[in-house]
């Protein structure tokens, strides 16, 4: 999640904290979205990764990161689904 001219930008397959390089894909009238392009900078939580093939197969996203963050961010991910202003929710998070 980032913000950009005022609206919040979903990045999938990105983690709050992480550094990345993306690439607007949609502009919508309340988000942004935009693809993963790369990793700069992983997030201060994440670990190391224990399957070679982790990246490319897309399979297990949360492989990284430990079990009560992979909680804390599926919280933070249906609480950004089910609102009405995800921006909202993201402001109060980060802040």
């Amino acid at each position: 999640i980032a913000t950009y001219d005022g609206k919040p930008v979903i990045v999938k397959n990105a983690l709050i904290g992480q550094t990345i390089q993306a690439k607007i894909s949609k502009i919508k009238k309340a988000e942004i979205e935009a693809k993963l392009v790369e990793v700069i900078k992983t997030a201060d939580y994440e670990k190391e990764k224990i399957c070679a093939h982790f990246g490319l197969c897309g399979g297990c996203l949360y492989q990284t990161v430990p079990y009560e963050k992979q909680v804390e961010l599926n919280q933070l991910r249906h609480e950004l689904d089910i609102s009405d202003s995800s921006k909202k929710i993201y402001d109060n998070y980060v802040q």
